[in-house]
């Protein structure tokens, strides 16, 4: 057949795709159509590229399958294609917004990269598979010095919430992230950090990944994001109880190095920087993670759960909680337009048939690790194997509090490479 003789081009073609997806993330169509300059040059080339690349392989992706004698789907992708489907029925079928590129091009990028892995399953991509996560984690460290470096003059106090507070562009003239979009990215580098720190052989090569990973974490914890912290630290859990060494020596020893260590440290360097670097100009950095307060997001989850029209079976089409939480509504006013919970994104977007469809998503994950469970835990050959269960873990407790993965976004290319992974996985091994 044409795809296995040419296998090599292909791989390449997936590898180019992936890496389009990644330049295209923070880009947005203009109102007046796909070539107008939308912020700046460079974004609209970032656009025009994913786009155009999207439509390539989804036709690519269709015409395998008509020409493909012997074509089966996972489950868990054809869920994750019927959940953005059910988004873009959603939005033909809302009267109050245009059925236009500049509102469906979210879940055309996310049914793209679907795509991509329904083709990486089909075609053997064993061999380059973990370029796709050396890729991710340098795009990821990327757009973090990318946020960080103009903001290094107002960092000397480890202030990250009132360095990030204002809402200017960055250097390449895109607005800056959140704070826990900012450490969402340096924990998943983090994680991918301690995975090599595990394999290392040479002394020194670990003594420095040592104090690299130890000062990432005690930056993590003064990024002060309390939702941050509770996927950083659950997915430690995970690794030093289920996916490293059975002796419960080795893991005392993790629990103390990652996680007791960089908590004294922090603890100890803010105090430190409260007594003595700001006595004089009597400013002091309160401790944001143990404030009581929800940043408002009960409230937006039950104003969203009250005010959906249910008769929508298929939602407001993609990011329906900006339709929801229009700009007369008091939620928009005092909290933005943000739905800050997967579920319910999916439910304002999808509809009650694209909820349905995530928790299925989430029934067929669980399913994997119970049925897998001798294969996928306390396999420390594999990095990007416990990498990949790491993001699972970090992005299912994520969704909670953020949209996430419920559309295109870094979450969700990571949680479908993740997914991916264990997938292929758990069929070249059983």
């Amino acid at each position: 057949m044409l795809v296995e003789k040419n296998k090599n081009i292909y791989l390449l073609m997936f590898l180019a795709y992936w890496i389009i997806l990644w330049a295209s993330i923070n880009t947005f169509p203009s109102q007046h159509g796909l070539f107008t300059i939308a912020g700046s040059m460079f974004a609209t080339l970032r656009l025009v590229m994913g786009v155009l690349s999207t439509l390539l392989i989804i036709t690519f992706c269709f015409f395998y399958i008509l020409i493909k004698k012997k074509f089966k789907i996972s489950a868990i992708y054809l869920i994750l294609i019927l959940i953005f489907i059910s988004q873009i029925i959603g939005l033909y079928y809302n009267e109050y917004k245009d059925f236009s590129f500049a509102h469906s091009f979210l879940a055309l990028l996310a049914i793209g990269t679907v795509a991509l892995f329904i083709l990486c399953e089909q075609i053997d991509i064993k061999s380059v598979i973990k370029y796709f996560f050396w890729i991710l984690i340098f795009f990821l460290i990327i757009a973090f010095v990318i946020n960080i470096y103009p903001k290094i003059h107002d960092l000397k106090y480890l202030d990250f919430q009132s360095a990030f507070d204002p809402r200017e562009a960055n250097i390449f003239n895109m607005s800056n992230p959140r704070v826990t979009g900012l450490s969402r990215s340096l924990s998943i580098i983090n994680l991918f950090l301690i995975l090599l720190f595990f394999n290392l052989k040479k002394n020194y090569t670990k003594s420095f990944m040592f104090i690299l990973i130890t000062a990432s974490t005690v930056i993590i914890i003064f990024f002060q994001s309390r939702g941050t912290l509770l996927c950083y630290f659950t997915s430690l859990a995970v690794l030093i109880f289920f996916l490293q060494d059975t002796k419960k020596s080795f893991k005392l020893k993790n629990l103390l190095i990652l996680v007791i260590l960089p908590l004294i440290l922090y603890f100890s360097f803010n105090a430190y920087i409260n007594k003595n670097l700001q006595s004089k100009n009597k400013i002091e950095i309160k401790n944001r993670i143990f404030l009581k307060n929800t940043s408002g997001r009960i409230e937006v989850w039950n104003y969203s759960l009250k005010n959906y029209n249910y008769k929508k079976i298929f939602g407001y089409g993609p990011q329906g909680d900006r339709f929801l939480l229009k700009d007369d509504t008091p939620m928009k006013k005092k909290y933005g337009d943000n739905s800050s919970n997967n579920f319910i994104y999916t439910l304002l977007s999808g509809g009650i048939v694209s909820t349905l469809l995530l928790i299925l998503f989430f029934y067929e994950i669980l399913k994997i690790f119970i049925k897998n469970k001798k294969l996928l835990f306390f396999n420390k050959n594999s990095i990007y194997l416990n990498f990949s269960t790491l993001c699972i873990v970090f992005f299912s407790i994520r969704s909670l509090f953020e949209n996430s993965f419920g559309l295109f976004s870094i979450d969700f290319l990571i949680m479908c490479l993740s997914v991916f992974f264990i997938t292929s996985y758990k069929k070249n091994h059983n």
